[in-house]
């Protein structure tokens, strides 16, 4: 998935020092709301950005935001979440 927003996002992430072992860690997860393919950019609390985690679609559309504000957060609207794996993790 080659898309400006992830290739950003990795950049991003990239530009902290790499967290030791035992702390989260950036990833990038592929995941399904109710039945569609979609994927989390998580940016844990360790990291020192002012972006929100959200989730695109496989044509790296936004599919939805989290946010710290419950009216704008909009990744709640679905029933069926379900883990498939982790696609990218900043170990480098």
């Amino acid at each position: 998935m080659e898309c400006e927003e992830v290739i950003e996002f990795i950049e991003d992430m990239r530009s902290d020092p790499v967290p030791a072992e035992e702390e989260d860690r950036a990833t990038i997860e592929k995941y399904t709301f109710d039945g569609k393919v979609a994927y989390l950019l998580v940016i844990p609390p360790t990291y020192f950005t002012d972006a929100l985690p959200s989730v695109i679609d496989s044509n790296c559309n936004t599919f939805c935001m989290y946010s710290h504000v419950d009216a704008e957060d909009t990744c709640d609207d679905y029933q069926e979440v379900k883990f498939i794996e982790v696609v990218w993790r900043h170990d480098e």
